[in-house]
């Protein structure tokens, strides 16, 4: 019945077969718990919480289990009051679950300390309780290991953060070899090398896990600094396919540009719009490059409504272009009050087009 239980975990919520699966086990799984089994009440308050009305009777359920002694319990209870703002709470069970053996009750509590909920921010002890829960060599050490790499990092003690880094890595953790990586790339607490940089990178893709996409990224990024467009192109793709919107939004670029590819134009946007469609980091950026595509080919209305798409997506050089577009009357009639409007748009944001923005207000003022 457990065995049956645990399919349900990769299935989509609010489908017919997940449904059917729930119904199923429901009535063996109060019956386990009612006989006081720690174990089935976990599970059932696991499933009851994913509906709200549920929520009431799975934080009582984790409660009964957690003051039984069952440390899985103590951590989800303790997640249940920590997403219900109530941190002090939450604290309380993340450290006895920590006590009892769990080390996500030490991880949480470490990042408790770091975030400042329920306790004043302390990155010391934040870090002393990520080490508790690293030193457990169980499931939360890779985790662990990279957040005590972070803050040391942002305490610029980058020698230390790298070694963090690699025990991350060495623990299992993807983004751990991807922040190495990015450490021998930039040259923080280690010399300089690129090709040691797109060694770890390539330890990261090969997990297939959270940080693919972007390690692919950056692979493609090194071999594009080091004018090896054709391998940067293949990385960049790699790095879409992993979900990861930068590699399409690169690999369009290479296609505007003609690095790696002859100049195509209409491939560029394809994969700007793939970028785009992701609604991620990059769907701005994406966004604005595609009316900057169709800006050259003079197909101004398109262009002016990619713009807009740009700035709606939060990229200020949206914004500003769209105003451009405004005070010259390109695809637009010609409104120096709309150019306005969209430059303090753009202006506003304090990114990248504040210059640009600024000087084009005073123009028009």
């Amino acid at each position: 019945m457990l065995a049956k239980l645990n399919t349900i975990y990769d299935l989509p919520e609010d489908t017919e077969e997940r449904d059917e699966i729930i119904r199923e086990v429901l009535p063996s799984l109060r019956a386990l718990a009612e006989q006081g089994d720690v174990f089935a009440m976990d599970e059932l308050a696991y499933v009851l919480k994913k509906d709200k009305d549920g929520e009431q009777e799975a934080q009582r359920i984790y409660e009964i289990a957690a003051q039984s002694g069952y440390w899985h319990s103590m951590n989800n209870l303790g997640d249940m009051l920590y997403n219900h703002n109530e941190y002090e709470k939450a604290n309380e069970w993340y450290q006895k679950a920590g006590e009892a053996g769990y080390d996500w009750g030490w991880w949480n509590l470490g990042d408790s300390y770091h975030n400042g909920k329920g306790v004043p921010a302390d990155d010391q002890k934040a870090m002393t309780y990520f080490k508790k829960a690293y030193e457990q060599n169980e499931t939360a050490a890779g985790r662990a290991a990279i957040d005590i790499g972070n803050l040391l990092y942002n305490h610029n003690e980058y020698e230390k953060a790298n070694e963090w880094y690699k025990k991350s890595g060495e623990a299992g953790f993807d983004w751990g070899w991807n922040n190495l990586g990015n450490a021998y790339y930039n040259g923080t607490g280690v010399s300089e090398d690129k090709q040691t940089a797109i060694l770890y990178y390539k330890k990261a893709y090969k997990q297939n896990a959270g940080a693919a996409g972007h390690a692919a990224n950056n692979i493609g990024l090194v071999f594009y600094s080091l004018e090896e467009y054709e391998k940067a192109n293949e990385w960049f793709e790699k790095a879409g396919e992993a979900g990861r919107d930068w590699g399409w939004c690169n690999l369009a670029s290479s296609y505007k540009n003609g690095e790696g590819f002859p100049v195509d134009k209409q491939t560029a946007i394809l994969y700007y719009k793939k970028a785009y469609e992701q609604n991620g980091d990059a769907a701005g950026n994406a966004a604005n490059q595609i009316g900057l595509v169709f800006y050259s080919l003079n197909e101004y209305e398109k262009a002016n409504e990619w713009f807009e798409k740009s700035g709606e997506a939060g990229y200020d050089w949206g914004w500003c272009n769209l105003g451009d577009s405004y005070q010259k009357g390109e695809g637009v009639i010609r409104d120096k009050e709309k150019a306005r409007e969209y430059f303090q748009r753009a202006y506003d944001m304090h990114g990248e087009a504040e210059e640009k923005a600024r000087k084009s207000l005073e123009q028009l003022n």
